[in-house]
């Protein structure tokens, strides 16, 4: 029915969502807590005068700019302004950090530069190039059909079970080991072929 549609649509709403997305800029320098609270404290600061340059930059600049070469030791986007592309919300295969991650996704506005991130290996800042939100598909016609078939698929399989299964309590069955035993079965290549293709012979 088409109440059953709607209800399957919204339990499954993640399925029909393409998930927000944003366009990253980052910083990192590399400081384990085995350095040393000194040596950690030096790396922070060095951070936070990253994260200050970073807010006087002119408002065209893509990413970090030539900070990323200066104030960064990732090694794959320090060229290019700090730039790691776009990320999607949900995901895990990412390399850094989750707080990190999660930080990403909260910045708010584009070109919002992130406070800096502590983390076991060091020291991160964030600076949103650009964002995508959330887009929930409609449930229009052509979504409507896929999602009948679905539960007409499931509950075909359900009525076939169920029927199976009351054969299989109301008739008695009876094995006999030693005739199965005896069976024996041709392999495909040496079965007699269909009567559809002996009556086409002439």
């Amino acid at each position: 029915t088409a109440d059953e549609v709607r209800q399957r649509y919204e339990t499954d709403i993640e399925q029909h969502t393409r998930p927000a997305q944003v366009r990253l800029a980052l910083l990192f320098l590399g400081s384990s807590k085995r350095d040393g609270e000194g040596a950690r404290e030096s790396v922070r600061m060095k951070m936070e005068e990253a994260r200050q340059l970073a807010r006087e930059l002119p408002e065209k600049t893509s990413g970090f700019g030539a900070l990323a070469m200066t104030h960064s030791e990732e090694a794959t986007s320090r060229f290019k302004g700090g730039d790691v592309g776009w990320m999607r919300g949900g995901d895990t295969q990412y390399r850094w950090p989750d707080e990190v991650v999660a930080e990403a996704f909260a910045l708010a506005e584009t070109g919002a530069v992130s406070g800096v991130i502590e983390t076991g290996n060091g020291f991160y800042l964030l600076k949103k190039m650009d964002g995508r939100e959330a887009v929930v598909r409609p449930l229009d016609d052509h979504l409507k059909a896929a999602v009948k078939s679905s539960l007409l698929r499931e509950k075909r399989a359900v009525a076939s079970a169920e029927i199976t299964t009351g054969w299989e309590e109301s008739v008695a069955t009876t094995v006999y080991p030693d005739v199965l035993d005896q069976l024996r079965f041709l392999p495909a290549s040496e079965r007699p072929r269909s009567r559809e293709t002996f009556s086409s012979m002439p």
